[in-house]
This record gives C-alpha cells, structure tokens and sequence, in this order.
C-alpha cells in the first residue's frame, strides 16, 4: 500500500508540475517556463504568517498544492518571475523558490525513411485516421528497444532471411555446424541454421510467398539502421519456422508440435499469424506444452467478422492461458469489419489495417488479423527483453492494460466488447481472461489469418 500511494504521490506531482509547451516563456538559464508562475518551498518551522507575507509581497495566489514534496505552485502578480526569485532565493524561510518549468512528452523515432508509413506505431494522423491510434511504440523506444536475446518463432510461409531490413534479425543457430549433414546440437533437425522447413523436409526456410516476411518486419525489422522500416522491437532474434506453403497452407504438423529448435525454454513468443479448421486436440495439447515452458502463444482472431464466441477460430479459441488471441483495428481505431471478435475469445486488439512492412526483395502492404499479431507479439518481445525474468503470464498483463486504455474492438451487438487496443509501453497487469470452452461450439473453418 506504502508502494502504491508513493507512486500516485510521484504521479500527482507530475501531472501537477506539467503544462503545455505553447504558453512557454524563458526561465533562469533560458529553459522554457510557464509565464507569472513558481515553485516555492518554505523550509521546515516556517510559520503560516511568514508564508502569508511572502505571498502578500509578491502579489501571489495558491494555484495548487504539491504535498509529496511540501511545495506549492504559486501566480505571482506584483513582481516578475524573475524578481520574485531573486528577492527570496536566499530569504531565510525559504527552502528554494523556482519558475514553473515547462517539460515536453520525448518519444524516439527511428530514421528509417519509410517509418512515416507505420501508422500502427506512431499514428499522427499521416494517413487520415485518428492520431494516437497506434501502440505507443515510440515511447516505449524512450525506454528499450529491444534484445537480441529474445527469441521469436515465426510459424509462417517462412522468412526471407536475406533482406537488408532482417538480415541481423533473423535467428542464426550458433550449436550447429553449416553443411556438415549432422545434428550438431542433437534437436533432430540436421543444419538447422536459421530454423526449418516443414514444407519441403529441409534447413531453407526461405520464404516464397510473402506473409511471413511481412509478420517478421512487423516484428523485428532492423531499427534506426537508416533503410526501410522499424519493427516494434530494433534488436531481437526471430526463428523461421516454416509450415505454411506458397499458397498458405498447413502441410505438416511437426511444427504445431514442436514450435522451437532450440530446447523447449528457447522462444519466448510464439507469432501465429494463422487459423482455420478444426478443434485439433494435438495442437492445443502443443499449445499447453508451450505455455508449460513459459512460452506466450499469439494468434490471430482470423478474418470473417464472426463473433468467435459462438464461431470460433482456431488456434486462438482454445482455452489456455498462454494464448493470447488478437483481433484487428484500422487507423481511426475502429474493429477492422473483416475482424473476428469476441467478448471471451478475444483478448486484445492491433493495428492491422494497411500495415505496411517487409516483403521479399522489397516492403508492402498488407491487411488482416495477420497483420495485427505482430504487433502484440513484437509489444512481448519488448517486454521480455525489458524485464527478463518475467513470467508469460504477467508478460500478457504488461502487454495488455495501460493507464486510460480504452477499448476499441466492438462487434455489431451492444456489450460486445472484443479487445483492448495494445500499447507498448504498458506495464500494468490485466485481470484474468474470462473462462472459455475449446470444444462445445461448432468450428467454423476461417482460413489463415
């Protein structure tokens, strides 16, 4: 509780010390300040007719107290800001008198030349929408940019490991021995390098469609590196593991069964920007062993605008805990109307609208539930690359809940709250997801996500 009332405490005095840039004029030493204001601290045993007379002095009103400190900002009237300080800074009551320093919001942004077209990181409105409508990836960066200690598999159409955007990115096995035809680190994969295919049976897990590039980018293209775009996370390792073929779609269930090479602690994260079919009881038996590990499942809500509640879409219907399922919105931060919601089978909600990201031999355009996968995905990422001894469960939380977050993602019906809307530089816990059953509603196949 001491906790707690120390940080609303700092909190206030913040928000009470904070004033808009435009109304700047020039305090001591030329910083900006808020025009006939100032700071004033009496020292410990003054009276209340010393502050009295003081404030008769300087013509001054009480605009609000600062009580964590024992201040008070004052509007001074009689004397400048500047009088004001110079006549009492060395008065014999007085802790220390200062103008009302003006303070601006700092947020990072890359130089990637196209970054201006990544709206879901930073929305200022650039493509007509609704500024703010993004996930607060630039004051996230303020913080933390990523690690390349943190692991991601990319169960998808595989990576284009070559691109200039992911080259650094990309996962590369330091247990194993190129081309030597032998499992060096015994994980029954032989020359898995930068991960598998489970398509062709083989360690290429190039890309030839062009989706899981585009997951990837969202995820973890190279930021601040002067080309191309920025991914949530500027550092990170993203494992490709390939299992979805040229036209997407799911030819074999290694994957599902085993989604990391490294051991079972190796990913952190898995993206699963995919779904469709049936309730398979192996896959969600892989799902659980996963989260077992401690390992955050994210799934795509998929693309028919169904209420999954009574249609659901799997994987991201199952009911586990490590699953996190996520519906998309567009720039204005509405529910995208090809998004699928859902009050208990919805869990967030990401730009996926227009998402602009690497492809290979290139960057595009793409929009879906696909699209807003990566972004809570990257927004873990971040998260555990933050604070690496957190747990999946608390990862989901900080991921999820933000002070003033408000929810986005609707469905047609009144009280159809889907989702909230992502933001990474939230840290909060969010509560527990609601109970939902994997098996007892009839499955509607959706198609990849």
């Amino acid at each position: 509780m001491k906790t707690t009332r120390r940080w609303i405490s700092l909190a206030a005095l913040m928000l009470g010390l904070f004033v808009p840039l435009p109304l700047a004029a020039q305090g001591a030493g030329g910083y900006p300040a808020k025009p006939g204001e100032v700071i004033l601290k009496l020292k410990h045993g003054a009276s209340a007719h010393d502050r009295d007379a003081i404030l008769t002095d300087l013509g001054a009103t009480n605009i609000t107290e600062l009580p964590s400190i024992g201040a008070e900002k004052l509007r001074v009237t009689k004397r400048s800001v500047d009088e004001a300080i110079a006549r009492y800074r060395k008065h014999p009551k007085v802790d220390f008198i200062e103008p009302n320093y003006l303070y601006e919001v700092v947020s990072t942004t890359p130089n990637d030349p196209e970054f201006s077209r990544l709206w879901g990181l930073l929305n200022t409105g650039q493509t007509g929408g609704l500024p703010g409508a993004d996930i607060d990836a630039t004051f996230a960066w303020d913080v933390f940019t990523g690690s390349n200690d943190v692991l991601i598999a990319i169960t998808d159409t595989g990576i284009d490991w070559t691109h200039p955007d992911l080259a650094a990115n990309v996962f590369v096995n330091p247990n194993e021995i190129p081309n030597n035809n032998i499992d060096d680190d015994h994980n029954g994969f032989i020359d898995d390098v930068r991960g598998w295919d489970f398509v062709n049976h083989d360690n290429n897990p190039m890309d030839d469609h062009f989706h899981g590039t585009h997951v990837s980018g969202t995820i973890g293209a190279i930021g601040n590196n002067g080309i191309g775009v920025a991914g949530v996370n500027w550092h990170v390792k993203l494992l490709a593991c390939k299992f979805l073929d040229a036209v997407r779609q799911r030819l074999d269930r290694r994957c599902r069964q085993r989604h990391q090479l490294r051991g079972d602690d190796a990913a952190r994260v898995i993206n699963a920007s995919w779904g469709g079919g049936g309730p398979s009881e192996a896959l969600r038996l892989a799902i659980q062993a996963a989260g077992d590990s401690g390992v955050v499942f994210v799934a795509a809500a998929g693309n028919p605008g169904q209420n999954t509640d009574f249609n659901p879409n799997y994987p991201s219907a199952y009911d586990l805990p490590n699953i996190v399922a996520v519906a998309a919105t567009d720039d204005s931060d509405r529910l995208a109307g090809f998004s699928n919601y859902g009050q208990v089978s919805v869990d967030l909600a990401a730009p996926g609208v227009n998402v602009y990201s690497t492809m290979p031999g290139g960057y595009g355009y793409l929009s879906g539930t696909s699209m807003a996968t990566p972004h809570v995905a990257g927004a873990l990422g971040l998260i555990f690359g933050r604070f690496p001894g957190i747990s999946a469960l608390d990862a989901q939380g900080a991921a999820a809940a933000r002070r003033g977050c408000r929810a986005v993602a609707r469905g047609p019906g009144p009280h159809q709250r889907s989702a909230q809307r992502i933001h990474a530089r939230s840290r909060s816990r969010i509560r527990s997801r609601p109970t939902r059953s994997s098996t007892s509603r009839p499955s509607m196949p959706t198609g990849p996500g």
